[in-house]
């Protein structure tokens, strides 16, 4: 079938990938048998093994390197596949994109027989947009130019990032010969494949464009940022977790939870990349941060008040019915929260108080002021430009901050003996009146029949003051 064939069939209720999707198998399987082939005559070279050796190896790894080859090809066509179901959210910046493509030289949009503007306009009409091929054409760009890119990148000479080329190669391999890796001639080709195949299958064909726009940094700085985020909240762990579920719940309930996933890694790499632009060594802080969500997590229900609490619970419980584990539920679940641990941990490292203690404080705070409301009015505004996703992102990024500059205000202007809840109400006498606006402010906002950009900004404006008012929190980290 040609590919404007599986275009029309697309448009016209079938569902199909490309010919060179179909066929990747094949050729992951070669490029894996020439990564190993160079490793084995590297050792060979080196008299570590015989020919005979490397036989026997070569023949032991077939199973292996089958399932790395399943595995790749199942996650590249479950990206697409996810980005299909978010086709009439996404279709702006998927559009946005392809013109981006085609300004730097890497697409030209007629040759690969993508949709013009005036397509994807009569498209919009019918509720479609771009289709599963067209779709593949652009992953098939995005990752070619990030690999391209990531490959002349220095940060690829870290030793956190170098340890990506790992899952190219049979455990068993690794485990017996794992230090030659290093010297493998094209380790750098191999990483930047591992991450950019990785960082395109989890976050989608729009996030590395999409991050430099709203950060200003290039795509090896947001990769490394990703795979610190990917880390810190073992994400590739519940990934495979989510994908055991096949076949036993309904694949919407395993879209929902990796679209939560899907979120907090963006939330977590734009964090990363504002708060440690300069300074991100991800031996350092992946640790750290990992250390922290532990200790949190594992007293979450303690931490949590109020709706936040409710909400938990309700999502919990309706996907352990929907039947995904108790575990793998709660921790999806919580998501949109998790996020906070960041801010939580800075918040502790600027006071000096415990994570735990921090915490408490932080969402006792949302629950006070009911900033979990005003999080969720935000996240749920539609945007339909470039601009109005940038401007939400960024809303609930100066929420984030507020909420934890609010967090060391009331640690600093309480007693460390006091409760929570004694400290909150303390804070809240000293700052009565800012308060009363923007609880007035929050008011008028659910009495409103229409939240848009322009009631958040106001809003945020409000809080920002109530936020500076704090003592200790006057300086944005």
């Amino acid at each position: 079938m040609t590919q404007l064939g599986r275009i029309e069939y697309n448009l016209h209720g079938g569902i199909c990938f490309t010919d060179f999707i179909d066929n990747a198998g094949g050729v992951n399987c070669s490029d894996a048998e020439v990564n190993i082939k160079i490793l084995l005559n590297q050792l060979l070279e080196k008299k570590q093994i015989t020919v005979d050796q490397r036989k026997k190896l070569l023949r032991q790894m077939t199973d292996e390197v089958a399932e790395i080859v399943l595995d790749n090809n199942y996650h590249q066509a479950q990206a697409i596949n996810l980005m299909g179901h978010q086709t009439a959210r996404r279709a702006f910046e998927y559009a946005r994109l392809m013109h981006h493509l085609q300004d730097v030289g890497r697409l030209d949009p007629q040759l690969e027989y993508l949709p013009s503007d005036e397509e994807l306009q009569d498209r919009r009409a019918n509720q479609q947009s771009f289709t599963p091929p067209e779709l593949a054409v652009l992953t098939s760009y995005v990752k070619g130019g990030l690999k391209e890119d990531l490959a002349k990148s220095e940060l690829l000479d870290e030793p956190y990032l170098m340890r990506e080329m790992e899952v190219a190669f049979p455990a068993s391999l690794i485990k017996k010969y794992g230090d030659e890796l290093q010297s493998h001639r094209l380790r750098r080709e191999i990483v930047a494949t591992q991450i950019a195949n990785g960082l395109v299958n989890r976050m989608g064909i729009n996030f590395v464009h999409r991050m430099s726009e709203s950060v200003g940094v290039d795509s090896a700085v947001i990769a490394k940022a990703y795979v610190g985020a990917r880390d810190i909240f073992g994400v590739d762990h519940l990934w495979d977790e989510i994908q055991l579920l096949d076949h036993e719940v309904e694949p919407a309930i395993q879209h929902e939870m990796m679209l939560d996933l899907i979120r907090l890694l963006r939330r977590t790499t734009r964090w990363l990349l504002r708060n440690r632009r300069h300074s991100l060594v991800l031996e350092n802080e992946v640790p750290v941060f990992q250390q922290a969500l532990q200790t949190l997590f594992r007293r979450w229900s303690d931490l949590v008040r109020g709706a936040v609490l409710t909400e938990w619970q309700a999502d919990t419980r309706r996907l352990v019915d929907a039947g995904v584990g108790e575990s793998l539920a709660s921790f999806v679940a919580a998501a949109h929260h998790l996020y906070s641990v960041l801010g939580i941990v800075e918040a502790s490292n600027r006071t000096g108080q415990p994570s735990q203690r921090a915490a408490s404080v932080y969402f006792a705070v949302g629950e006070y002021l009911q900033l979990h409301w005003f999080s969720r009015q935000i996240h749920n505004s539609q945007a339909t430009t470039l601009w109005e996703a940038l401007a939400r992102e960024t809303l609930q990024d100066d929420l984030n901050w507020q909420q934890v500059a609010i967090t060391l205000g009331v640690i600093a202007e309480g007693s460390k003996r006091a409760s929570v809840d004694t400290m909150i109400t303390d804070w809240i006498g000293n700052h009565q009146v800012l308060v009363d606006r923007w609880m007035s402010l929050q008011a008028d906002m659910r009495a409103s029949a229409v939240t848009d950009q322009a009631i958040f900004t106001v809003a945020i404006r409000e809080l920002l003051d109530l936020a500076q008012a704090s003592s200790s929190a006057r300086a944005r980290f």
